[in-house]
């Protein structure tokens, strides 16, 4: 089997960054939480207010950056049955904000919370209704004190609503940055790794502008933990190795792998200056399918797992490298073979 040698250098996050990873800190670095720290008010700098109920509202102009300040303490839970979007309830107060998309376009929305001990979560809903949350419109995996992202594409133009909710009772006070990047106008924008003026995969930087990996010796570009911010490794009848490192739960790499025919993918996770289930935490390594959600196979374990998906139909598949514990930055060897 021929075999390609790419070595991916990353470095370790900063946990008030963990979750996602943009170019510029200044645009998503959290404010530092302290006991003393008093809520955001909204003025005309920061945007308007979210409001109680998503009905209603007017949506906002459709800008490539809205910075907005949101504190639900004294909103209402309108919004709790959300186990089908993220797995559990979120019983905690809800505030909203209603964008115009245009179908086709990425948004992402970047949430830091500023109240201590707040626990944000963050959907993106086509109407007023619960229901229409989904898996791939929500996300709250990150904890109490930790920003939370989300990269939503809109599947047709109208008016979405941006929900602030907690899955802890109350609320709390915290920085919103919604970014709408547009791949193909030459400029790298958040969430993006490349953009060379169009839309085409196949010259380096694909249709989704993630940098394609096919040098053998290469440094790995940020951001890369959600599927249209994956490293793409062209890795199709080849293997190759990734070097990258991992910390927290929030903390992960996800490398997007294509199969132009039926076949295998397999991921390997090995140790580099520190060894697989270092401080207790288990390490996990997932094959997701082109959902970047569903799982195909996975494994977690103190040991340096291993996965295979065998028999595969031709598409895209997503490796994810994840430390569902510990605090300290973890350097890992990933080797990938589609045979």
């Amino acid at each position: 089997m021929p075999r390609l040698l790419v070595a991916l250098s990353g470095a370790a996050l900063t946990l008030a960054a963990s979750g996602c990873d943009v170019f510029d800190p200044a645009l998503y670095m959290m404010s530092p939480v302290t006991p003393d720290a008093a809520p955001p008010t909204p003025d005309a700098a920061t945007g308007p207010a979210f409001a109680d109920r998503c009905l209603g509202i007017g949506p906002l102009m459709s800008s490539s950056s809205i910075e907005l300040d949101i504190d639900t303490n004294n909103l209402n839970g309108d919004f709790s049955e959300v186990v089908a979007c993220v797995g559990h309830d979120l019983p905690g107060n809800d505030g909203f904000v209603a964008l115009e998309m245009t179908g086709g376009d990425k948004w992402h929305v970047h949430v830091n919370p500023v109240t201590p001990g707040f626990d944000p979560a963050v959907y993106i809903l086509a109407s007023c209704d619960e229901r229409a949350c989904s898996k791939v419109t929500a996300i709250d995996e990150c904890g109490a004190d930790k920003s939370e992202h989300l990269s939503f594409l809109a599947p047709q133009t109208g008016t979405y609503f941006v929900g602030i909710d907690s899955a802890a009772r109350g609320g709390g006070a915290s920085k919103v940055l919604i970014f709408r990047p547009t791949c193909g106008n030459g400029t790298t924008e958040h969430s993006e790794t490349c953009d060379d003026t169009n839309k085409v995969s196949g010259d380096g930087c694909d249709s989704l502008c993630r940098k394609e990996f096919t040098a053998a010796a290469i440094t790995e570009l940020e951001p890369n933990d959600d599927p249209r911010a994956a490293n793409v490794l062209a890795v199709a009848g080849r293997s190759m190795t990734a070097m990258g490192v991992v910390a927290s739960r929030c903390d992960h790499d996800m490398y997007s792998v294509s199969l132009p025919q039926p076949g295998t993918i397999r991921a390997t996770l090995s140790a580099t200056t520190a060894a697989c289930g270092i401080e207790g935490a288990p390490i996990d390594l997932a094959l997701l399918g082109a959902d970047g959600l569903t799982a195909v196979t996975s494994m977690t374990s103190t040991n340096c797992p291993v996965v295979e998906g065998k028999d595969l139909a031709p598409g895209e598949y997503f490796v994810v490298v994840r430390r569902p514990s510990g605090e300290m930055s973890w350097p890992y060897q990933l080797l990938v073979e589609a045979p």
